[in-house]
């Protein structure tokens, strides 16, 4: 029922969280480059190129899966969510 929530969001107010969460991330990302060690990174690869390409993942990784975690129980939700991320783990 959480996830179901979570969701399945009014248009309005899916915005307005959607603007929140932009606040947010922005200034999460700012505490994340503080201190990051780039030397891995490819060369002309900016933090915050690594950081929206991190993002990009992370949101199709989500929404690949909304649909598949809108239709389940939510005593079925968690232990799924834990084996898409160790799925994700061994790619």
């Amino acid at each position: 029922m959480f996830f179901k929530t979570l969701i399945n969001i009014q248009d309005g107010l899916k915005a307005d969280l959607q603007d929140r969460f932009k606040q947010y991330s922005q200034g999460n990302q700012k505490l994340i480059q503080d201190g990051l060690n780039t030397s891995r990174f490819r060369d002309g690869v900016s933090i915050e190129q690594a950081l929206d390409l991190l993002n990009i993942y992370l949101e199709g990784l989500s929404a690949g899966h909304v649909d598949q975690l809108s239709k389940m129980d939510v005593s079925e939700t968690i232990p799924s969510v834990e084996k898409m991320l160790e799925e994700n783990k061994k790619n």
